[in-house]
């Protein structure tokens, strides 16, 4: 209903503003520049909350919490975690804070309380920890994604994607390290894992992860090949695609193909990840939420059976159905969040863009 009042008011604002009457050329005011400062000041914080702790931190922790901890109180790290500030919890051979799941539900069955358990571990700031390794091992991944593109492979494919996780195994197993246990005065460099191991634990599963993500981008793509629907090309970003009322099946095939990969490929793959590389933490390291570190049973000591963590396989077999319900109930919370949050932000640009075209000037100096 506002997009309906407000868009008309505003094309009909900026068209009589900059119709085919008026100078072709505008100078906005002194003052644009320190609005776009604000902008961006402003919303830093909320995008990156929304894009990282919603949409990568929250599910991580979802995905390797332990639904049904032991009722009884580890005797290790007790004395440790109450000097820190913090009571322990119940925990699978792993003493944490106290979490806000006291009632029998998991920590991250509700946004709010899992907020409440980072706040707890480390105050407003570790709603964004473990970001440094995630930004490092992004920059990292496209700059070697960027030379494989470069040299002729398509962006679809995404080959410099599986090399560059395939060697960066370690950071992005520590990232998971370090969003699962309390702060540590360690760097996170100084954190990363042995290399050779977390290679063979993590190879297959890096694979799997990247052979689903990319069969969910070329299914849809290829089903509207098929139907002969244009497709948007990064090669060719001028060229927009047209679409007729006649392609609306068609679209909300491709648009059901797609989310059907993601829910039914791509998921359990990220799940079966993360899940392997929350194996490789030591067993005796604390964690902050409710940890099964055997993982019912099917991960030994390394000392016994020369492994010492879980496969890919056992990995999603022993993710609960509960589970799953939880963690799609996050998605799905998420997404409304960052509906509405976006809303809120394009409304607001809206009216600054208003704004702004009201206090612009001719460059001719015409009023």
């Amino acid at each position: 209903m506002v997009a309906h009042t407000v868009i008309p008011f505003v094309g009909g604002h900026l068209a009589k503003r900059f119709g085919p009457d008026e100078p072709n050329t505008y100078e906005l005011p002194p003052w644009a520049f320190l609005v776009m400062l604000v902008n961006f000041a402003v919303l830093m914080i909320p995008l990156t909350w929304i894009h990282y702790t919603l949409g990568s931190l929250l599910p991580a922790l979802a995905m390797v919490e332990d639904p049904n901890p032991p009722a009884y109180e580890p005797l290790a790290s007790n004395d440790d975690v109450e000097t820190a500030g913090t009571a322990p919890s119940a925990q699978n051979k792993n003493a944490g804070p106290v979490l806000p799941g006291a009632d029998g539900k998991p920590v991250t069955s509700s946004i709010r309380r899992t907020h409440r358990l980072l706040e707890s571990v480390g105050g407003f700031r570790a709603r964004f920890r473990g970001l440094m390794p995630a930004i490092a091992s992004a920059v990292c991944t496209s700059i070697v994604n960027g030379i494989f593109v470069s040299s002729g492979l398509p962006v679809y494919l995404r080959i410099g994607g599986l090399f560059a996780s395939l060697a960066l195994v370690q950071l992005n197993t520590a990232w998971v390290h370090i969003i699962m246990t309390p702060p540590s005065p360690l760097s996170f460099w100084r954190r990363l894992p042995p290399f050779r191991r977390t290679f063979e634990a993590t190879c297959f599963p890096v694979f799997a992860n990247w052979a689903a993500s990319t069969l969910a981008i070329l299914l849809p793509l290829g089903t509207a090949a098929m139907l002969g629907l244009q497709i948007w090309s990064p090669d060719k970003p001028d060229q927009i695609p047209r679409y007729h009322s006649s392609d609306s099946w068609k679209t909300f095939l491709v648009w059901l193909i797609s989310v059907g990969s993601q829910l039914l490929l791509v998921l359990p793959a990220q799940v079966g990840l993360i899940r392997v590389q929350a194996s490789l933490l030591n067993p005796e390291e604390p964690t902050i939420i409710p940890f099964d570190t055997t993982f019912q049973g099917m991960v030994g000591s390394a000392v016994v059976d020369g492994k010492g963590y879980v496969t890919l396989r056992d990995a999603i077999k022993t993710f609960s159905r509960a589970s799953w319900i939880r963690l799609l109930k996050l998605y799905v919370k998420t997404f409304f969040i960052s509906l509405a949050a976006y809303f809120v932000v394009i409304i607001a640009l809206i009216v600054q863009m208003v704004f702004l075209s009201a206090a612009a000037k001719p460059v001719d100096g015409k009023n």
